[in-house]
């Protein structure tokens, strides 16, 4: 968000519209990408996102939200958790309902 707002700095007045456009873009990002079948990092690195109850079912665009949000808000502290259970699951995949899987 820093580098999109010095990215405008550089071209003047930018329209309110267009800075609010690329915030909201800039959240949405990982919680439509997920909902669609990966980031560009998950693609990378060959994993995807899927529901706990069926791992070839992606997960709805709700419970990308509910991940995304709890990721927010614990930091690295959800991805230390991610040893202490069977499912390696990180805390925002426990709270919503989705594991990592390997694509393949």
């Amino acid at each position: 968000m820093l580098l999109l707002a010095n990215i405008f700095d550089w071209f003047g007045d930018i329209p309110d519209w267009v800075r609010i456009a690329a915030f909201a873009g800039l959240l949405l990002y990982e919680p439509v990408c997920t909902t669609l079948g990966g980031t560009i990092g998950n693609r990378m690195k060959g994993i995807r996102v899927r529901k706990e109850s069926d791992t070839k079912t992606r997960i709805s665009f709700i419970h990308a939200l509910i991940r995304y949000a709890v990721k927010i808000i614990l930091g690295w502290v959800s991805f230390i958790t991610i040893h202490s259970n069977r499912k390696k699951q990180a805390i925002h995949d426990q709270a919503a309902g989705s594991v990592m899987i390997k694509n393949g």
